[in-house]
C-alpha cells in the first residue's frame, strides 16, 4: 500500500497555499498514509524542482508562465508526477487534456473535491512502488506492478516476473504485508498473486498472463473472486 504521497502545489497566491496546506493535513488525518506538501510560487520553481513528486496541483492562471505551459514543459522533461489542474476558469479545462491532466479542482476549492483528486491520483499510482530485492547479494529494483506472483520457498520466497525470477530472504507473510493490498492477494499458503497479471479465470485457478495456473485454497476461493472482480472494476 502507498505509505506516503508527495504533493506539489504551484500557485502564485500565498493564501491558496495556506488553504490547501490545511486541507491536505485534514486529508492525512482521514486516511492511513502520510502526506508531504511541496510549495512552488511560480511555474519556473516547479520546473526546476528535482525531488520526488507524486502529483502537483497546478494553477492554470499564473503570471509569466501559466499552468498549461508548465504542464507541457513538465511532460517534455519527463517529470513523472500526475497533474491536477487548479483554476476558477472552468472553460480552460479543455486545454489541460493534451498535457495529461488526471483531474480538475475549481476555485474556490472545496475540501471534498480536493480529496477526490488525491484519491484519483492514488488510484493511478497502484503498483508504482519499487521493491529492492537482494538475490545472492545482487540487488534488483522491481516495481510492484511488474511482479507476477510471489511463491513460498521454504522459509524464503521466490519473486516471479514475466521473464525472470529472484530469490528473496523475506517470508511470504512479509510480502503479503508489503505489497499493495489493492493489487495483490494471498490465494494459498504458498502464493501471493498480482490481480493485474491474471489473464483469465477458470473454475478453480486463475491463469496468469504467462499461462501459468496458480493454486487457490478452497476456503479462499469466494473472497478471492470478490477481490479480483473489485480490482477489475476499479483499477484495470
Amino acid at each position: 500500500m502507498i505509505k506516503e504521497i508527495v504533493i506539489g502545489l504551484c500557485d502564485d497566491d500565498e493564501k491558496m497555499h495556506r488553504i490547501i496546506d490545511k486541507m491536505v493535513k485534514n486529508y492525512e488525518v482521514s486516511v492511513e498514509i502520510s502526506t508531504r506538501l511541496v510549495h512552488f510560487m511560480s511555474a519556473r520553481e516547479f520546473l526546476a524542482y528535482q525531488g520526488k513528486l507524486d502529483m502537483v496541483f497546478l494553477d492554470i492562471d499564473m503570471p509569466g508562465m501559466d499552468g498549461i505551459e508548465a504542464g507541457r514543459q513538465a511532460g517534455r522533461k519527463n517529470m513523472s508526477c500526475r497533474i491536477v489542474m487548479l483554476t476558477c476558469k472552468t472553460e480552460r479545462f479543455k486545454e489541460a487534456f493534451p498535457i495529461g491532466a488526471v483531474a480538475f479542482v475549481t476555485k474556490p476549492v472545496e475540501e471534498m473535491e480536493l480529496f477526490a483528486a488525491i484519491e484519483e491520483v492514488q488510484r493511478r499510482m497502484i503498483g508504482e512502488e519499487v521493491e529492492n530485492i537482494s538475490d545472492g547479494g545482487k540487488w534488483h529494483c522491481v516495481r510492484q506492478k511488474d511482479i507476477l506472483y510471489v511463491m513460498a520457498d521454504g522459509s524464503q520466497t521466490r519473486v516471479f516476473l514475466e521473464n525472470s525470477s529472484f530469490r528473496s530472504e523475506y517470508s511470504l507473510d512479509w510480502w503479503e504485508q508489503e505489497l499493495d493490498e489493492r493489487m495483490f492477494f494471498r490465494t494459498h499458503r504458498s502464493f501471493v498473486v498480482n490481480l493485474g497479471k491474471i489473464e483469465s479465470m477458470n473454475s478453480t485457478h486463475p491463469v496468469m498472463v504467462t499461462g501459468e495456473k496458480i493454486l487457490v485454497a478452497k476456503r479462499r476461493r469466494t473472497v478471492f473472486e470478490r477481490a479480483y472482480m473489485e480490482y477489475d472494476v476499479r483499477y484495470r
